[in-house]
């Protein structure tokens, strides 16, 4: 059974995915680490990125989120594109 802060993780990624997109971005790929998988929608990204500790979610126009689990629930996003910066979310808040 997942723990808590496993759960929390996840549901912050969503709310980054989900505010990424919101602020114009296409989804376009998660990189797991072994291989990079394209994907359209959040359930995609998110079925992909529920099986790893660490992973980079790719949008259009080469913008990225790199998400490390296993931190604080609202640390999930370690780096990010600059670009994202407008809608980046304070996880911790």
């Amino acid at each position: 059974m997942p723990s808590e802060n496993w759960i929390e993780e996840g549901l912050n990624i969503r709310r980054q995915l989900e505010a990424a997109i919101d602020g114009g971005w296409a989804l376009q790929a998660v990189d797991d680490g072994e291989e990079r998988e394209e994907v359209s929608t959040i359930d995609e990204a998110m079925e992909l990125i529920d099986g790893v500790d660490e992973s980079w979610v790719f949008f259009d126009g080469g913008a990225f989120l790199f998400l490390v689990r296993g931190n604080m629930p609202w640390e999930v996003v370690c780096d990010y594109s600059p670009v994202l910066d407008p809608v980046i979310l304070d996880l911790e808040s």
